[in-house]
């Protein structure tokens, strides 16, 4: 009793998977009533193991399309949710971008600035 191929899954589109959804809870519903009258029968029980694990790969594929359809949607944007940001560790979320490092308090600016070493043009010599 092999589950659901994935490639399968994500091939299909939205509205199927939907159907498919709705089809396996179906099955589970049934599996699960059988098996609380008629008593435990190991092709139910095994049954019933793929049945939830085959919910579970629709219900994942449902979320990874939407979530790629959001991707192209804020693909352009300035500001993107944090659901499609990188998950990173605490760290590296709060770590400075290198153009805040490079960044010098106004302090130092004005006095680099201020003595900043001076150009002299040279005259070329006349032979």
């Amino acid at each position: 009793m092999p589950g659901l191929d994935t490639k399968e899954l994500f091939a299909m589109t939205t509205e199927k998977l939907q159907e498919k959804l709705e089809s396996l809870k179906r099955e589970l519903l049934m599996l699960r009533t059988a098996k609380a009258t008629a008593g435990p029968v190991p092709d139910r029980i095994a049954r019933l193991r793929v049945c939830r694990k085959d919910i579970a790969r629709v219900l994942t594929v449902i979320t990874s399309k939407a979530r790629e359809s959001l991707r192209e949607e804020y693909k352009d944007k300035k500001h993107i949710p944090k659901i499609l940001r990188p998950k990173l560790t605490h760290a590296e979320r709060l770590k400075l971008t290198p153009a805040q490092k490079s960044r010098l308090p106004r302090k130092t600016y004005n006095r680099r600035r201020a003595s900043a070493p001076l150009k002299f043009a040279l005259k070329k010599e006349c032979q």
